[in-house]
C-alpha cells in the first residue's frame, strides 16, 4: 500500500510542478532549475513505483512507466550537453505521458477509476461509464491544449537562450 501511496503522491507532485514549469514564464530564474529537478526525480519516482503496482500482467501503463525511466537520464545527458531546448522537449514528453497515465487510471474498471466513481462521487457504474466518456471528450482537449501550449514555451525557450 505504501507503494501506491508513494506513486500518487509523486505523480501529483510532478503533474502540478509540471504544471508551473511549462505554464508559467519562469526561465532563466534559480527556481526554475530546481522545479526542472523535483519534476525528473518525481517522474522518476512515479515510473519506478507505477511499474510495481501491478506485476501480473504488462500493460500501456507499464510502457509509458519504462519509457519514462528511459527518456529522463536521456534528457539530463542532453542538459549536460548543452542542449537546452531537447531537454525541456524529452521531459515535456515525459510530462504528457504522465497527464495521459493520470486520465487512463480513472478509467471506471480501474483501482483508482473506483475509488473515484464508486467511494468518492458516490456513481454506479453504467452511469460512471457514461461520466468517463464524457471526461475523456474533455481530456483530450485538454491534452491538445497541453501539448501547443507546451511546445510554444520549448520554442519561446529556444529563442530565449540564443
Amino acid at each position: 500500500m505504501f507503494n501506491l501511496y508513494l506513486h500518487i503522491s509523486a505523480s501529483t507532485t510532478a503533474f502540478l510542478i509540471g504544471i508551473i514549469v511549462f505554464f508559467f514564464k519562469i526561465q532563466g530564474t534559480k527556481i526554475e532549475k530546481h522545479l526542472y529537478n523535483i519534476l525528473k526525480l518525481s517522474l522518476v519516482i512515479t515510473a519506478v513505483t507505477g511499474v510495481f503496482l501491478n506485476l501480473v500482467y504488462f500493460s500501456a501503463f507499464h510502457a509509458l512507466a519504462i519509457l519514462t525511466m528511459v527518456n529522463v537520464p536521456i534528457s539530463i545527458k542532453e542538459l549536460a550537453k548543452g542542449n537546452q531546448l531537447k531537454h525541456n522537449q524529452n521531459l515535456f514528453e515525459n510530462y504528457l505521458g504522465l497527464f495521459i497515465a493520470m486520465i487512463g487510471t480513472t478509467f471506471p474498471l480501474r483501482f483508482i477509476g473506483i475509488r473515484i466513481y464508486n467511494d468518492l462521487l458516490n456513481i454506479e457504474y453504467d452511469n460512471a461509464v457514461k461520466y468517463f466518456y464524457i471526461s475523456m471528450i474533455i481530456a483530450v482537449i485538454l491534452s491538445a491544449i497541453l501539448y501547443i501550449q507546451g511546445k510554444k514555451k520549448i520554442l519561446a525557450y529556444s529563442k530565449y537562450t540564443k
